[in-house]
């Protein structure tokens, strides 16, 4: 919400002051936050896309990605580019999906990230296609319906269907609800 100092930030985060002062000095260098004061650090135009509920967010995105299977999965990649085969098959000898499908909190931080990045696409796609003589729209792997319900936003007379598994469309009452 504005400029925090160091130590109120450690404090709010339950983290040590000199460890989190590095981690923003890093998030600087990385062009995520200014440090206007020594001990004051306020986000950037890129940083704010961290914050949730703003259209654009990559937060949900981030957090699935920092979460631990996947940091697992990608000490494999050189092993995936030399031989094709997926790393994270390779290190929990199930699928992506299997794992999701039986982590409910992941799977959520993944149904999240997903409708994140396609609500921040699409006002792109959007701009880019003409679909006013198009009568209905199917959305194969729409999850939560972010992308559905952003088209038929724009397009009211529009009818669409929606298709994925069960857990990926778990948030889609939710969402194609609130865009009626």
């Amino acid at each position: 919400g504005g400029p925090g100092v160091v130590r109120q930030l450690a404090a709010a985060a339950g983290a040590h002051q000199r460890s989190r002062y590095r981690r923003l000095r890093a998030l600087a260098f990385a062009g995520l936050v200014d440090q206007p004061e020594p001990d004051t650090f306020e986000l950037t135009e890129q940083g704010e896309l961290l914050r949730s509920g703003l259209v654009g967010s990559l937060r949900a995105l981030v957090l699935l990605l920092a979460g631990p299977e996947t940091w697992r999965a990608w000490g494999e990649l050189e092993h995936s580019v030399r031989t094709g085969e997926v790393a994270w098959q390779r290190v929990f000898d199930e699928t992506c999906f299997d794992h999701l499908a039986r982590d409910p909190d992941r799977q959520s931080a993944f149904n999240a990230a997903m409708a994140e990045g396609t609500r921040a696409f699409v006002p792109t796609l959007l701009a880019a296609t003409d679909l006013a003589t198009a009568r209905s729209v199917v959305d194969v792997g729409g999850g939560s319906g972010a992308l559905l319900a952003g088209i038929l936003s724009a397009y009211p007379r529009m009818t669409g269907v929606l298709l994925d598994t069960a857990p990926g469309l778990a948030d889609a009452p939710r969402t194609l609800g609130q865009a009626s």
